[in-house]
């Protein structure tokens, strides 16, 4: 099993790219963005998560697939 870390909103914003709060919540809605954590009052994201959801997107990318 590989590390991973629980990281907060804005975090996993600048790691994925979607830094807008509500858009990141309309993609969890979707389907289409790492499920949040919750710890306590806080939520956090998965690091790994948010590292795989930037490659997937790349992959799509790179087959020519939509986003």
């Amino acid at each position: 099993m590989t590390d991973d870390r629980l990281i907060d909103g804005d975090e996993a914003g600048a790691i994925t790219g979607v830094k807008s709060r509500s858009r990141r919540y309309a993609l969890i809605a979707q389907g289409r963005f790492p499920q949040p954590v919750k710890v306590g009052s806080s939520t956090r994201f998965s690091e790994r998560e948010c590292r795989a959801f930037v490659a997937e997107r790349i992959a799509e990318r790179d087959k020519g697939g939509a986003s």
